[in-house]
């Protein structure tokens, strides 16, 4: 279970606009339309204010809505306090998005409670919408209802659900539920009584239903024999001796690592949650806390993850608990828990400048201090030395970078300025030997400076920070990391907006970056600084010679994208990649339209622009047909300008293709709600007919 992905379920087809267009949440829901509040709690999400997100839709519920029952279906609907009439796909939207954004916070019981009411308005009230619409409503309620309770049975019977609801056993469907449907066999305690469900829905469902029912029965002597159920069960052996009983917990914890290396993370969690309630000493809780913690992590729940490995830092040595407290605290950072990230690096850093005995680990030697690897198997025990200045010292700069960064984020400037200085001053009196050694000081340096100049230019200190950051971009080139450099260069540019430095020198540093990114291969991010440059040129473009220019980047962000798309097959990079070609091609084109008119006899290339509509459209019909809607935006005027184009050249074959090009747009304008547009296309379409 990865990190929850709001904007991929927040695509259900309103009103609403763009995240990036939302307008500030007001203090009342009471008169906003529905657009307006998905735009508003979208907003919320983006800038990681997900509780307050959270508590706009739950007002919005509560307040903003009255659902009129009395009417038969389809024509039921929902209607705002004022008598509105809202779409009737925005209740269910709305329980959809409640339950991803208490999906985002970790709060399954509430996740499963919108998405399970989410897919009880969409049995009973499906008559509301065509198929298309429910096939892509059915999907998101069915797995977040399936996510909610992670590796159970309910997930398998929820996945079935979610195949058979989707159109006629679409296959891309069914290709999206199967890899959730392999996850889900760890868990076999009960799987194979829903394994019906299945047979008629999933490609390999019977296959699957044999695995599933082995394993069941495979799981269920594990817990006969461990949880007593028998007189061979620990529970018996343990009420014996305490010898039989720590044998015992050390054989459990061997099958949890066996259960763990085979993905039933499960069954890893409710066996060890079995061991920490036996009397056992610290290291076999420490070990079963952190065999938790992993089986948590590689079942994607990583705030719980986190909370363990805290948990297990308090009872580890001196010499590990630092490692323990900042690997949470970097944890917690990738679900965006700053407060508890932040906590968790000063919780590191207060055990590294500690002095002392072991404080909080065992007093029996060879129990208090040991490694662990991923297993929770003992790499080395026994008591061992606190570690040597220069490791601690390094441990602190890590954590204080950390620390730094949090308050950067939070906004907290002033502490991050304080913080980082302090870093900055540990990394220059670090005395090193050896070429290994002095680039991982550079390094330190780098990621130091990295958030001065982020804070420095939070704080309002522009000037300071267009320095901070040249010495960024400096180090990290001659380090070799070109992303990082990149990126550097990236922020210079928009900094030297700020104070002024002009749009040549801000466009130097942008093409500087675009140059770094595709030295390092990130060629999506080369390709969106390309269009950065370019919209930046645009603002200013007044001559002939400056609107070629624009025109000329646009062209090597379209390149760039295209060879972006092509080192990744799928999805992921490829996908970003082919949006950005998209956009790029479509705005070389439509540049083009608008700087030189066809009708004023102003020369143009209008073999190119054909050229750039009909690569727009060809990479638009690819990302439309995997069902991306993002990349497939103003396609109708795309269609018509080509269409348009194609007629004014009117070279041998053009006007055949012209007519399908009016034929499309008038499809794609009608799909687009812009029915005036779509008329003109077919007014266009019968003078060619003629």
């Amino acid at each position: 279970m990865s990190a929850f992905n709001y904007s991929k379920w927040d695509d259900i087809d309103t009103d609403s606009g763009s995240e990036e267009d939302a307008a500030a949440p007001s203090s009342s829901n009471t008169h906003n339309t529905p657009g307006d509040i998905f735009d508003n709690a979208a907003a919320l999400f983006a800038s990681n204010k997900t509780c307050e997100c959270l508590n706009l839709y739950h007002d919005y519920l509560v307040n903003g809505l009255k659902i009129d029952r009395s009417h038969p279906l389809p024509t039921r609907s929902a209607k705002s306090v004022d008598g509105t009439m809202t779409p009737p796909n925005v209740l269910l939207r709305l329980y959809v998005n409640l339950a991803a954004t208490h999906f985002q916070l970790e709060e399954f019981n509430d996740a499963h409670k919108y998405s399970s009411q989410g897919g009880v308005e969409l049995l009973r009230d499906n008559g509301w919408m065509d198929k298309q619409q429910t096939s892509k409503l059915s999907l998101p309620v069915m797995l977040l209802r399936a996510r909610a309770f992670q590796l159970s049975a309910v997930s398998l019977l929820s996945i079935g659900m979610a195949s058979l609801l989707s159109a006629d056993g679409d296959r891309n469907s069914v290709n999206k539920v199967r890899p959730m449907l392999l996850r889900a066999k760890g868990d076999f305690k009960q799987a194979g009584e829903f394994c019906e469900v299945l047979d008629s829905g999933v490609e390999g469902a019977l296959e699957l239903k044999q695995e599933v029912l082995q394993g069941a029965s495979k799981l269920d002597s594990l817990l006969t024999a461990h949880f007593g159920k028998g007189e061979g069960g620990l529970k018996s052996q343990t009420n014996k001796n305490s010898s039989s009983s720590t044998e015992l917990v050390e054989e459990m914890l061997n099958e949890v690592r066996v259960r763990l290396q085979k993905k039933q993370y499960s069954a890893v969690e409710t066996a060890v949650d079995f061991v920490l309630s036996k009397n056992i000493n610290q290291e076999v809780q420490a070990k079963a806390l952190l065999l938790k913690c992993r089986a948590l992590e590689m079942a994607g729940k990583l705030r719980q993850s986190a909370g363990v490995l805290e948990e297990a830092g308090g009872i580890l040595g001196r010499g590990e608990k630092p490692k323990a407290f900042r690997k949470a605290g970097l944890t917690y950072l990738q679900v965006r828990d700053f407060e508890n990230g932040k906590r968790c690096f000063e919780r590191a850093l207060a055990e590294l400048e500690k002095g002392g005995d072991d404080e909080g680990g065992s007093n029996t030697p060879g129990d208090g201090v040991f490694e662990l690897d991923g297993e929770g198997n003992i790499v080395a025990e026994g008591e061992k030395k606190a570690p040597p200045p220069k490791d601690k010292i390094n441990s602190i700069i890590a954590n204080l970078t950390n620390l730094a960064g949090i308050q950067c984020t939070t906004k907290a400037y002033g502490e991050a300025l304080d913080t980082i200085e302090r870093c900055l001053k540990l990394v220059e009196g670090l005395e090193v030997e050896g070429e290994g050694k002095v680039k991982e000081k550079d390094m330190m340096k780098l990621a130091g400076e990295e958030v001065l100049s982020d804070a420095l230019a939070g704080s309002g200190d522009f000037a300071s920070a267009v320095t901070s950051a040249r010495s960024v971009c400096a180090l990290a080139e001659g380090l070799g990391e070109w992303v990082r450099c990149a990126a550097s260069y990236l922020s210079l540019g928009h900094m030297q907006r700020y104070v002024g430095g002009g749009t040549g020198v801000a466009v130097e540093c942008f093409e500087k970056a675009t140059g770094m990114f595709e030295k390092g291969g990130e060629l999506e991010q080369a390709g969106r600084t390309h269009l950065t440059v370019a919209n930046v040129l645009k603002a200013v473009a007044a001559s002939r010679e400056e609107k070629e220019k624009v025109v000329e980047v646009l062209k090597k962000a379209a390149e760039a994208f295209k060879r972006g798309r092509k080192q990744v097959k799928g999805g992921g990079v490829g996908i970003g990649c082919m949006r950005g070609e998209v956009e790029a091609c479509r705005a070389v084109a439509f540049c083009y339209r608008s700087y030189f008119d066809f009708d004023s006899g102003d020369s143009v290339d209008i073999d190119s622009v054909i050229e750039y509509f009909a690569r727009c459209r060809a990479v638009a019909a690819v990302l439309e047909r995997a069902g991306d809607k993002a990349g497939v935006q103003d396609l109708g005027r795309v269609s018509f300008e080509w269409a348009n184009a194609l007629k004014k050249r009117g070279a041998e074959g053009d006007l055949p293709r012209a007519k399908v090009g009016f034929q499309d747009a008038a499809k794609q304008f009608l799909t687009e709600k812009k029915p005036k547009e779509a008329e003109i296309a077919e007014e266009m379409l019968k003078r060619l007919r003629k």
